[in-house]
């Protein structure tokens, strides 16, 4: 993602924002008038939260497509192949998975055969970009 549409989703989001701010703050003010302030409150903090965690997503995308970080270690399953650091639940050290589609499903090679890899359980992050450097030709 390019400055230009960071800065155009960032403005949207601010557009959508604005355009139900009215509407936010009456329900607001009539949940206060009815004595139901927290709900008012918390109301507020949801629609603050998704819009920080929308910049914050926008942000990482950017910085991932520029390759400059993983994407973040999850318990998420890889949903398309590619290269990807697994560690499985209760491992200190981290291997490096190639996740291939293999019959329709996306599976790893473990031990000494493809396995499902729903049925890894453990922390990914990935999938790895290639490398761009010197020497990776």
């Amino acid at each position: 993602m390019t400055n230009e549409e960071l800065t155009n989703a960032i403005k949207d989001a601010i557009d959508d924002l604005s355009d139900a701010l009215p509407g936010l703050l009456e329900e607001a003010g009539r949940r206060l008038q009815e004595g139901r302030a927290d709900d008012a409150l918390r109301q507020s903090f949801r629609y603050g939260a998704r819009i920080v965690a929308f910049i914050e997503k926008e942000k990482l995308k950017r910085k991932i497509e520029e390759g400059a970080v993983l994407p973040p270690q999850t318990t998420i399953f890889p949903t398309e192949p590619g290269a990807y650091w697994y560690q499985p639940v209760g491992l200190a050290h981290v291997l490096l998975v190639e996740v291939r589609l293999t019959e329709g499903e996306l599976t790893a090679w473990w031990a000494d055969r493809p396995i499902a890899i729903a049925k890894l359980t453990g922390y990914w992050r990935g999938p790895i970009p290639l490398s761009t450097g010197p020497g990776s030709r």
